[in-house]
């Protein structure tokens, strides 16, 4: 992203992520276990956490799992008879993870979470910021165990629906946190302890997800809370670099199409990549498909949409104190945007055709489509004469329902045999419509390939020359609406 402007690599680390450990290196897990059953049931399963409270009566519990087992009871979960809900199968949560941010670096992503999960002999999980689990990676043995307290991908693990723990905890804190044995509100995870850490988006800020590692207590990894918080930041850090090379191609791809000083290309998220920025360096709205965005208070610009909403091309329209342009304004402006946008994709298409050899008949029928597109009409005709006398005709016609180009290549009557023009053009005459000023005759027999066909018929359309080589000359011919 350009200076000034969206989320820089520091950003990643502005957020504090207290460590907010159950169970220090100094502490007996066994004996604490017992001091939080203790706790447990006489606040939780007897009921005395719903009523007024002596002073001291939460001693030996840390304030924020108090907080959170209140709020648990808010919502009128039993700890007793509680089970996570399963709200989506497998075959609908594989497709969730693949199109979850995080899914793009599933590759990378894959072999960090193995290695975490074997080095803590844990199981990761994966969230998204809901607390749904999107993916589950370990120990066969320990996910079947899991699958008991429904622990699988699918499962509904906030503080909502399944009372305090690892996933839930975390992400209504905002920050890494362990929730071990007892301190769970649900009774089916006492034999567990769980540290999880969200995962911000690089732009906004937002959780985009949460990796929790979840073990048996009995046989947990001491430093479990240290290695999902390195772990969730690393995920961090490669979100903002796949951001960074995505607004690096979005530059690359739609840079050109900014041809004032006044232009702005911006990512999706209202990041402005490109051009002279506005007076405010906030974040802009921009309308979904486009439309009208206010920049500052004496200035006003109209979004067109590029690549299906990947970017904005942002052109602006006026300065004045208004807060909205005139409608004629805003059009105007739209519609010179969106012809450079038109011929930037058009030009895009054929080069990929190019770049991949294509053959030259999927190169005319492209060449047709596109110039279709570009001047909007439904017919377009794109000759080719030929150094063997013959001619190349691709038709594109837009239907009602079909669009297709078909070229195909035909003789050239008899008698107009193909001539060549040698002499200059500076020297040449003026030619009357339709001759050709080097010979006196038809300019379609004429091979010299710097003729420009500007033929007008009021039912022949406008005939354009395309280009050429030593020995051929095409021509385009754009067919008009009818009204």
């Amino acid at each position: 992203m350009p200076e000034g402007s969206g989320p820089v690599e520091s950003d990643y680390h502005r957020r504090a992520m207290p460590s907010q450990l159950a169970v220090g290196a100094e502490t007996d897990p066994l004996r604490r276990a017992r001091q939080l059953q203790r706790s447990w049931e006489r606040l939780l399963a007897d009921g005395a956490l719903s009523l007024e409270l002596p002073p001291g009566a939460t001693a030996g519990l840390r304030p924020t799992i108090v907080e959170s087992w209140r709020r648990s009871l808010a919502t009128g979960l039993d700890p007793t008879d509680l089970l996570a809900p399963i709200e989506a199968d497998e075959s609908e949560m594989l497709e969730r993870w693949f199109e979850h941010p995080l899914g793009s670096l599933t590759q990378d992503l894959m072999e960090q979470l193995r290695k975490v999960a074997e080095e803590s002999r844990s199981m990761v999980v994966v969230t998204d910021a809901s607390g749904l689990v999107l993916h589950r990676v370990g120990d066969e043995s320990l996910k079947e165990r899991a699958a008991e307290m429904n622990l699988v991908e699918g499962a509904r693990y906030n503080e909502a629906a399944d009372g305090t723990n690892g996933i839930g905890t975390a992400l209504a804190a905002d920050h890494a946190f362990q929730v071990f044995a007892f301190e769970h509100f649900n009774e089916r995870h006492h034999e567990w302890v769980c540290s999880g850490a969200p995962v911000h988006d690089p732009v906004s800020g937002r959780v985009v997800a949460l990796v929790d590692l979840s073990s048996l207590w009995k046989t947990a990894h001491p430093r479990s809370l240290e290695l999902v918080t390195t772990a969730a930041r690393t995920m961090e850090q490669r979100l903002f670099e796949v951001r960074r090379d995505q607004d690096a191609r979005l530059r690359r791809r739609y840079g050109d199409l900014m041809t004032r000083s006044t232009d702005l290309l911006v990512n999706r998220d209202g990041y402005v990549l490109g051009g002279a920025e506005p007076a405010s360096s906030k974040v802009l709205d921009i309308p979904e498909g486009g439309g009208e965005v206010v920049l500052g208070e004496r200035s006003v610009a109209v979004a067109a949409s590029l690549g299906q909403g990947e970017a904005y091309l942002l052109h602006e329209v006026t300065t004045r104190r208004a807060k909205s342009a005139p409608v004629e304004v805003l059009a105007r402006a739209e519609k010179h945007v969106r012809e450079l946008v038109d011929e930037q994709a058009a030009l895009r298409q054929v080069a990929t055709l190019v770049a991949r050899e294509s053959s030259p008949d999927q190169l005319f029928a492209a060449v047709a489509e596109q110039v279709a597109r570009v001047f909007d009409v439904p017919h377009v005709r794109l000759v080719r004469y030929e150094p063997d006398g013959s001619v190349v005709v691709g038709c594109f016609r837009r239907g009602r329902e079909t669009r297709r180009a078909v070229p195909d290549r035909i003789a050239l009557a008899a008698g107009q045999p193909r001539r060549s023009c040698n002499r200059s053009a500076d020297r040449s005459p003026r030619p009357r419509r339709g001759l050709c000023g080097h010979d006196g005759g038809d300019r379609r027999c004429c091979s010299w390939r710097g003729h420009a066909l500007d033929r007008r018929g009021p039912d022949r359309g406008r005939e354009t020359f395309v280009g050429g080589d030593g020995g051929s000359l095409a021509a385009a011919r754009a067919f008009p609406r009818r009204h």
